[in-house]
């Protein structure tokens, strides 16, 4: 972090502060957004993010979570998130249901 501190720095001098805010609410926002999208498509999951941490179940449990975290949680919980869809098996591929595609 050390090292960062110059450039930092010159960043925030260069740049009217209000504005470094506003994109830092844009940014927290973007992600409690791609979240909200990812937990609903996975169906509202426990999900692990870390260790120990976890998302609860239900889209109560993940909204009030996505309110509550830091946007470096919001994250980690994204990157859960596309690895838990990633694991779901593809509808064609399912065992509960068989298709057989004709050609």
């Amino acid at each position: 972090m050390r090292r960062l501190k110059p450039a930092v720095l010159a960043l925030l001098v260069a740049r009217d502060l209000s504005s470094v805010a506003i994109e830092a609410v844009d940014l927290a926002a973007g992600w409690r957004g791609a979240c909200l999208e990812l937990g609903a498509l996975a169906g509202w999951p426990r999900l692990a993010y870390r260790k120990p941490s976890s998302v609860a179940p239900g889209e109560h449990a993940w909204r009030l979570f996505i309110t509550r975290h830091s946007v470096q949680d919001l994250m980690l919980v994204a990157d859960a998130t596309r690895a838990y869809l990633a694991r779901l098996p593809m509808p064609l591929t399912c065992p509960r249901y068989s298709y057989h595609l004709e050609s």
